[in-house]
């Protein structure tokens, strides 16, 4: 981007609820920015600790704080958020993750330069509560190969994503799929417009050690089964509903479901017939999506106990080939036993 040329204003949305442990953390890494024309939407959702304190403590013009006076929600505070931003772009950060020096700048670069897409977002570290690294992670950088990930799960970290603001004009995160909500919205978006994930890594993503309850376990399952059953339908593919709930699960890697012999065998003659199905869709990558889908395979066999299924089913006989260089690429990898 030329430096004659004004630079297009971004905001960042954050809301925030409890998050004094690494909210400051967060707010220093967009205050850092190379890119400098920013603005900092920070919803307070009803914090009790000393949020609120830190986000004062600021004296920074870039800063927009806005208190909701009661807990509204994720869903809800998000939405606020994206109604007070005034950016061409959106970026969006979660109040415990850390957006990269250059993050910002070399989004604003690729949408500038591809007006045809309409979000973005970039390949990310995980990190652990001390903001060690613990792994890379890299996601598709193309729309082909995103919107062919989707049919395996969400291929976006929340807190690497910028949106163009007129794609994003008449959406929004959706309530009916709270706990889901961003991949809700990202497969909306993608209805729309070009999607991709820049390959750089510009964004930290901390990994917390708490365990999600049966009760919102239940409830997030629920809703990536509606989603799911929305693109099926969008491919026009054949499916019954106990091919959604196989699908849901195999995503969720509920090895717990699959322990019934019935259920895993279940499991692959689905696998089956839907690349088979996806194989005779253009513009999906099936090489792309057979790997993906033989490594969710591979991990429910093992956390099932059907450890004979590894090569001895379906996939074998069916996909021989292709499935057993994925096998060998899992146990090159990570040891059988940490396949997950």
């Amino acid at each position: 981007m030329s430096d004659r040329t004004p630079l297009p204003l971004v905001s960042v949305l954050m809301t925030v609820y409890n998050s004094e442990k690494y909210l400051r953390e967060a707010i220093d890494s967009l205050l850092v920015q190379s890119y400098s024309n920013l603005e900092i939407i920070l919803i307070n959702d009803g914090s009790t600790d000393e949020t609120v304190q830190i986000i004062n403590s600021y004296n920074d013009p870039r800063i927009k704080f806005h208190d909701n006076g009661q807990n509204l929600g994720i869903v809800k505070s998000r939405n606020k958020a994206l109604t007070l931003a005034n950016g061409k772009y959106l970026a969006t950060l979660d109040s415990d993750d850390i957006s990269l020096p250059d993050r910002i700048r070399e989004q604003v670069d690729f949408m500038e330069s591809n007006p045809e897409y309409g979000m973005c977002g970039t390949y990310y570290y995980t990190i652990n509560k001390e903001g060690d690294i613990m792994r890379e992670v890299r996601f598709p950088v193309n729309d082909g190969d995103s919107r062919t990930h989707f049919i395996a799960g969400n291929c976006f970290c929340h807190s690497s994503v910028m949106l163009r603001n007129g794609v994003i004009k008449d959406l929004y995160f959706s309530e009916s799929y709270q706990l889901a909500e961003d991949f809700d919205l990202w497969y909306r978006i993608a209805a729309h417009s070009m999607i991709k994930n820049i390959p750089s890594f510009l964004t930290k993503y901390r990994i917390h050690d708490t365990n999600i309850s049966a009760v919102k376990e239940a409830a997030m399952y629920d809703r990536i089964r509606m989603i799911m059953e929305r693109m099926f339908k969008g491919l026009h593919l054949s499916f019954t509903s106990e091919d959604l709930e196989l699908h849901t699960w195999l995503m969720a890697y509920n090895g717990a479901y699959f322990k019934d012999t019935a259920k895993i065998r279940a499991l692959s003659n689905w696998i089956v017939r839907l690349l088979n199905q996806i194989r005779e869709i253009p513009g999906y990558n099936i090489e792309l999506l057979e790997k993906l889908i033989f490594e969710k395979w591979m991990v429910i066999c093992v956390k099932s106990g059907h450890y004979n299924q590894l090569f001895l089913g379906e996939l074998t006989r069916r996909f021989k080939g292709h499935y057993l260089k994925a096998v060998a690429q899992k146990l090159t990898n990570r040891n059988m036993q940490n396949i997950t």
